[in-house]
């Protein structure tokens, strides 16, 4: 790819990047805000945090291009963790948004009457399981556990009794976790003689 489609094409994906990531961040915003005073600095303080959370994760890159690592590690635990937050709130909005749907129809529809969620309880619900499933990540983060699966074929060449595979699946090296999660896979796949 020539240089100037390169930049097209990155200049293309930054852009839909923010408008998506944008959008999330209104959708939040819109379900939280019923938390805070309409009148007074917290509504405008929570739209500047969030539009700095929004280019956290352009602050990260702009950093780490620029060489200041440490920066760019604190820059990215506060950009990826709000994103997986982020991500987590809004799954727990659209499940509350169905659930007070089918709430809805219930009644005339089966004769049963559900609870629905109103108020403030569905932004309490959404932060509260956005941040449960943020500290289940963390705690889980740098776990590295090791499944061993012994499968039986008979389409191995001739002579060759056993083949020994390691795969790696679903890490997230790169600014959060890093070299020394690196190493600890290196070393537990070392240690099976793939």
């Amino acid at each position: 790819m020539d240089p100037d489609n390169r930049i097209l094409a990155m200049s293309l994906f930054v852009l839909v990047f923010l408008l998506v990531y944008g959008l999330m961040h209104t959708a939040f915003y819109l379900r939280v805000r019923v938390l805070l005073p309409p009148q007074g600095p917290a509504r405008p303080a929570l739209i500047f945090l969030l539009a700095l959370l929004l280019l956290g994760p352009v602050f990260e890159h702009q950093l780490a291009g620029r060489g200041l690592v440490q920066a760019s590690r604190v820059a990215g635990y506060v950009a990826y963790i709000w994103m997986g937050f982020l991500f987590l709130a809004l799954c727990a909005g659209l499940c509350v948004r169905i659930y007070n749907g089918l709430a809805s129809v219930s009644g005339p529809l089966f004769e049963l009457t559900l609870p629905r969620f109103a108020g403030k309880a569905p932004a309490v619900l959404v932060l509260a399981v956005a941040m449960a499933g943020v500290l289940y990540g963390l705690a889980e983060e740098s776990r590295l556990r090791i499944v061993r699966l012994t499968l039986s074929t008979d389409r191995l060449p001739a002579g060759m009794e056993r083949v020994r595979i390691v795969q790696i699946s679903d890490i997230h090296l790169g600014v959060l976790l890093g070299d020394p999660l690196a190493r600890e896979l290196a070393s537990a796949a070392a240690r099976d003689k793939p």
